[in-house]
């Protein structure tokens, strides 16, 4: 089993990233899962942020996006709920 991520707003994060990269690429959830041979549903649940686990499909996607998929890189501090916030404003639809 791959890392876990330290709360619900990192994963909120990753899967925002996730699908503002899709997007940005012109990929439906199908297109994306075909390249990178992890199921559309899957990739669906992550963007929600109904994951959390680091495993190897996310790593695959993020990879693939070009996304940082490192539960250690989303630190929960207080400090930091700006730059979530700030991140998050600037991904969502």
């Amino acid at each position: 089993m791959g890392k876990k991520f330290n709360s619900s707003s990192d994963v909120a994060l990753v899967g925002a990233q996730i699908r503002q990269a899709r997007l940005n690429k012109g990929l439906t959830l199908v297109d994306l899962g075909r390249a990178v041979n992890v199921h559309h549903s899957q990739i669906s649940r992550y963007e929600r942020g109904q994951m959390s686990s680091a495993g190897k499909n996310l790593h695959k996607i993020c990879t693939f996006l070009q996304i940082n998929d490192d539960p250690q890189q989303y630190s929960t501090g207080a400090a930091s709920l700006g730059r979530k916030m700030d991140e998050l404003l600037r991904v969502a639809p």
